[in-house]
């Protein structure tokens, strides 16, 4: 912009300075034909209407859709705006799910359980696909050397456009409030990552975790802007509920799904993510089809269980087993639901009803009520 405007010896960039009026118009956009956009996905210039079946997705272009206007009771023909859309010049008008493609080669080992990688996917392709409703915040929890790193990398090469990064610092501060520079980056973005958030003793800032993911309005001076963000950040630890205590709210499970990773990752394995087009259309395609074949997020035990405690998942797992079996005694699902209660300091029944804020796969109904399911407690427990 600096050179059409023959201004190249002017340090000032104007591509930056008017960057996020540009993203403040495609939102306002959005808001006043929301109600015409079809279930679609951004990629490229392209609003794409997308249908699915259990093998692939088949893509069409968005056509106009005949809205009357308020004012003069006249009719126009109003296009879905194409915005935060993939940086991806090319689309199939047929997609067929397959394992070829060098992005899913690439992510699939940094997951021991192929059903966590499917987590991960559901809630990018929930970010992906419009309209949506609501937004998730993804912990991808472990040790050093996992995976964490090499995922988030591989992530933001793979949704190039779509995903941006902000400052780790800002989820374990004490504001309530984002800054203007990461409300920038949050209303102009359908994904963004962090790494390495928090040190052990740190709680994180759930008002910051809410107001990402929340689809409520947030300040970018000089006016207002939806965010509609979903959040993937690594982490080592997890905030303990007993002293967290917003932490176990129906608020905070609705939006927020932990993730184990604990895969043997070969050191310096981030600098060799792929950077073809096509496997990362394939990649973000993929995600839309588990997204629409799942109507409910599908999620490990394990997932749910780090989720709902936390901190105090290590003392939880010495009283606590995970089984796959369905025929599971009432009186033992009660006990060990009881026992993640009092580690977190809610009752048993409200356990249940938490989960299944999560994920409504992961529980059961005993007389009425809500509790996981697959769990039982060890014979010592």
């Amino acid at each position: 912009m600096n050179a059409l405007m023959g201004m190249d010896s002017i340090q000032l960039s104007h591509v930056g300075a008017f960057e996020p009026f540009v993203h403040f118009t495609e939102r306002h956009a959005t808001d006043n034909v929301a109600d015409t956009i079809p279930m679609s996905i951004c990629i490229g210039c392209e609003r794409l209407r997308v249908s699915f079946d259990s093998d692939g997705l088949s893509l069409s272009k968005c056509t106009g859709v005949v809205k009357q206007l308020p004012t003069t009771r006249g009719y126009s023909t109003v296009s879905s705006l194409c915005y935060m859309s993939l940086d991806i010049s090319q689309w199939p008008s047929r997609w067929n799910r397959t394992s070829n493609y060098a992005m899913y080669k690439f992510l699939a080992p940094l997951f021991v359980d192929p059903l966590e990688l499917k987590t991960v996917e559901w809630c990018i392709g929930q970010s992906l696909l419009d309209p949506h409703s609501y937004s998730k915040a993804v912990i991808l929890y472990g040790e050093g050397g996992h995976g964490k790193s090499t995922f988030l990398a591989a992530l933001n090469i793979a949704l190039m456009g779509a995903c941006n990064t902000i400052q780790d610092s800002a989820l374990v501060s004490l504001s309530k409030g984002l800054s203007p520079e990461m409300a920038a980056t949050v209303v102009s973005s359908r994904i963004v990552t962090a790494g390495d958030v928090g040190k052990i003793t740190d709680e994180t800032n759930l008002s910051v975790v809410k107001t990402l993911t929340g689809h409520d309005y947030v300040s970018v001076p000089p006016s207002r802007a939806k965010s509609a963000c979903t959040l993937f950040y690594s982490s080592n630890r997890l905030d303990n509920p007993l002293e967290n205590t917003e932490w176990a709210s129906a608020a905070i499970m609705r939006r927020v799904v932990v993730v184990y990773m604990n895969a043997q990752v070969i050191e310096g394995l981030e600098d060799s993510v792929p950077q073809d087009m096509l496997s990362r259309l394939d990649f973000a395609l993929r995600c839309v089809h588990t997204r629409l074949t799942n109507p409910c997020m599908p999620v490990t035990l394990l997932s749910v269980v780090l989720t709902i405690t936390g901190s105090q998942y290590e003392e939880v797992v010495k009283k606590i087993g995970f089984v796959e079996s369905d025929d599971i005694d009432e009186h033992e699902t009660l006990v060990a639901n009881s026992i993640i209660a009092a580690y977190v300091g809610v009752t048993a029944e409200k356990v249940g009803q938490l989960a299944r804020k999560i994920s409504t796969s992961c529980v059961r109904t005993i007389r009425g009520k809500y509790y996981i399911a697959g769990i039982v407690p060890m014979p010592d427990g």
